[in-house]
């Protein structure tokens, strides 16, 4: 929420939703960012609608997962298609 006396408020990314949140409306074959804790995940639900929660974190080089997308049961990282 931006705070007039604090003008770097708006530079703030928006909290994330927990898992179970995120998890609630998830589609198939879909994505989201939540968190778990203080820890910054990705909520994955496949094309058969097995969900998973993963690190937000590619291993490949350190992209945000929760930006990639869903092909089938695979996450794909939209930086340099890491699955």
């Amino acid at each position: 929420m931006f705070d007039a006396k604090d003008p770097d408020a708006s530079l703030a990314p928006p909290p994330r939703p927990t898992v179970k949140q995120a998890a609630k409306h998830l589609a198939c074959a879909s994505v989201a960012a939540a968190r778990d804790g203080k820890r910054d995940v990705a909520v994955v639900r496949s094309a058969s609608g097995q969900l998973y929660v993963v690190d937000d974190i590619c291993p490949h080089d350190g992209g945000r997962l929760a930006d990639g997308y869903v092909e089938g049961e695979r996450l794909i990282c939209s930086r340099h298609n890491w699955e």
